[in-house]
């Protein structure tokens, strides 16, 4: 079909032009396109709740941490654990109160 390699070439060209242009209406023709950005956050959102990880995050590996990074990680796990404390108390007491024991 096409002899030599400049011809080829040609060929390839034009059909790569073809496929670009024409996949789009033209360099500025057809009509405006609209905002694609709604569609496309809808989608990366649906594809982050697919690969979102359930459930539990991994351990992390402690075994590398700084010795500050170790101490900042100790204090905020008391500082919840304390957090979660002070919560478990009140719910008990407020399931006491529904249960009408009042004990304390």
């Amino acid at each position: 079909m096409f002899g030599d390699l400049e011809s080829r070439i040609s060929a390839l060209e034009q059909i790569i032009i073809i496929i670009i242009i024409g996949g789009r209406g033209g360099w500025g023709g057809g009509p405006p396109r609209g905002d694609p950005g709604p569609t496309d956050f809808t989608r990366l959102s649906a594809l982050a709740n697919l690969v979102r990880q359930r459930g539990d995050p991994p351990a992390a590996d402690i075994a590398r941490l700084s010795l500050e990074a170790v101490e900042t990680a100790l204090l905020e796990v008391n500082a919840e654990l304390t957090r979660l404390r002070g919560l478990e108390d009140e719910l008990k007491k407020r399931l006491d109160e529904h249960r009408g024991g009042g004990r304390k």
